[in-house]
């Protein structure tokens, strides 16, 4: 985005300067803040700072090639998050230098991206939900590129279209996912649509994320047998700290997939 945006100035091209925002932006908030989430939020203390200074970094530099374009917004940003050690208007800030620009991991990423969406297209052609586990995703072998895929390229695709294992075949179809659910794929399912639903009760009562919340639940034998195999993710996930389960309960009957239940939470 600087070197684009800095040539386009250099040659009084206006368009072409400006040409990456909304790319940039769409990018940024999609994929790279979706995707980092849980780093924002992590009990590592060091991940989460080094996540933390990355974005503030990110962010000051975008404001500063955005300055000349749109002032006020670029101010509001710089103001947001200026230290004591910047300098006290982003007008006054000098240009943003390019750094080395790692081409090989940009085509990969863009590689990765466009798999990613080619298969949640064919998991919603075969009527499969995102939240339901899958054993595997096959990709059509592209040569070299696929090559250059290494392992946390290889997470990425395998957390964002929730499969336990990617292969690369030669093949026609550019995907391919393996839509067999086996009954630990069905439960893995459930949990995960539980929890989807325990987070928006937790929002409808106005909950922050560092809220702790115990849980009265009436629930058959299979979804009790699904709790406590997940009991730890549901503590971590959604700050589930004690769950008492009971018999009755004046509360909405809830469904995930195959499993029934009703459930009340409250703030501990």
């Amino acid at each position: 985005v600087i070197e684009t945006a800095t040539t386009g100035l250099d040659n009084y091209e206006l368009d072409r300067a400006c040409n990456p925002f909304l790319d940039f932006v769409d990018d940024l908030s999609t994929w790279y803040l979706r995707r980092s989430r849980d780093r924002f939020k992590s009990d590592d203390a060091t991940d989460r700072g080094f996540a933390q200074a990355t974005i503030v970094h990110v962010l000051k530099e975008f404001a500063q090639v955005l300055a000349p374009f749109m002032p006020f917004t670029a101010e509001h940003i710089w103001q947001e998050l200026r230290s004591d050690r910047d300098i006290e208007s982003v007008h006054l800030s000098p240009w943003p230098k390019t750094g080395t620009i790692d081409g090989e991991i940009l085509t990969a990423m863009d590689y990765v991206r466009d798999v990613v969406s080619t298969a949640l297209e064919a998991r919603v052609s075969a009527g499969v939900k995102v939240r339901q586990p899958l054993a595997k995703l096959y990709v059509q072998s592209a040569g070299e590129m696929t090559d250059n895929i290494d392992g946390q390229l290889i997470e990425i695709i395998k957390d964002e279209l929730n499969v336990k294992e990617v292969e690369f075949v030669d093949m026609e179809e550019s995907v391919k996912l393996d839509t067999v659910i086996t009954p630990e794929l069905q439960t893995e399912g459930d949990f995960r649509e539980f929890v989807r639903q325990i987070q928006s009760l937790r929002k409808q009562m106005k909950m922050s994320p560092h809220d702790n919340v115990t849980m009265k639940l009436v629930m058959d034998n299979s979804g009790t047998d699904m709790i406590k195999q997940y009991f730890s993710e549901l503590e971590h996930i959604a700050g589930v700290a004690e769950v008492d389960f009971i018999e009755t309960l004046d509360a909405e009957e809830l469904s995930a997939n195959d499993v029934t239940y009703k459930v009340q939470i409250e703030k501990m």
